[in-house]
């Protein structure tokens, strides 16, 4: 793709060929090509964003909402748009998703969204036609006190503009999936060094860890903090208060916090 190519609008070309490069470098587990092609794409999509909507000459004032999915998370990305040109945006990541239709987790969206919000705006253009459209149409216009229309276009300029948002969502849903890349493949070279440091014989799942301390020599106590697969699990955090003899001494009370885990675990190992 040429300079003078891309300058004169065609943008698309090149933004579908650094996507496919991310995505290859991305499998092909490359996450710093990967995320120097997401960097790329950014400023790209900055930039036609900025153009699309200047050309439209859209006097209306407009919310358009659009979303992409990885794996149970929904990337919301939601543009505002003032007197034809970008006021601002925002992208949310909703979790736990599981199966449930777009047309629903958008509709769902809007109405969280703008239950809080008094900036409505005149018009709200949404990728998938939402669950009781009218209803919310009817409850946004109640609350501006004018006219507030909601739908989504399948053709014309509203409709490019509905996919341009969409892509900036992919943007989004493919940043996160590359940072989990990235974090996966950081703990499991944690992992692996410290399986070879200890020489075990395999990659430890749970990892614990103790701390003792106490307060001008007195009131010991000990805390404890997991991992599970290279990851905090703050649910299993314990504190212990030390029992077994009064005054300061590390060596005596982790022997006691650590004799009290594993006598736990018998415990509770055999009543399975």
């Amino acid at each position: 793709f040429d300079i003078c190519s891309f300058l004169s609008g065609n943008q698309d070309g090149l933004l579908d060929e650094l996507e496919r490069e991310m995505r290859e470098a991305s499998k092909r587990t490359e996450f710093e090509k990967a995320a120097i092609l997401r960097d790329k794409i950014e400023a790209i999509k900055k930039f036609s964003e900025k153009q699309k909507i200047t050309n439209a000459e859209r006097q209306t004032d407009t919310d358009i909402i659009a979303l992409a999915r990885w794996g149970t998370k929904a990337f919301i990305e939601i543009f505002f748009v003032r007197k034809g040109r970008i006021f601002g945006h925002r992208n949310f990541c909703i979790e736990d998703t599981g199966d449930s239709p777009e047309a629903e987790i958008l509709s769902d969206f809007v109405k969280q969204f703008y239950i809080d919000n008094n900036e409505i705006p005149k018009e709200i253009l949404t990728e998938f036609a939402c669950v009781d459209e009218s209803v919310i149409s009817a409850w946004l216009s109640n609350k501006k006190k004018s006219k507030v229309s909601i739908h989504s276009p399948v053709r014309g300029e509203k409709k490019k503009l509905v996919d341009m948002v969409h892509k900036n969502a992919e943007i989004s849903a493919d940043n996160y999936r590359i940072s989990a890349l990235n974090y996966v493949k950081s703990k499991n070279k944690v992992l692996l060094e410290l399986t070879k440091i200890l020489n075990l014989t395999g990659v430890p799942k749970r990892i614990e860890s103790y701390d003792i301390s106490n307060i001008s020599g007195s009131d010991n106590v000990a805390s404890m903090v997991v991992f599970v697969d290279g990851k905090p699990s703050k649910k299993d955090y314990r504190n212990f208060k030390i029992k077994s003899f009064d005054g300061a001494d590390d060596y005596l009370a982790m022997q006691e916090v650590v004799y009290r885990r594993l006598r736990r675990a018998l415990e509770e190992q055999e009543k399975l």
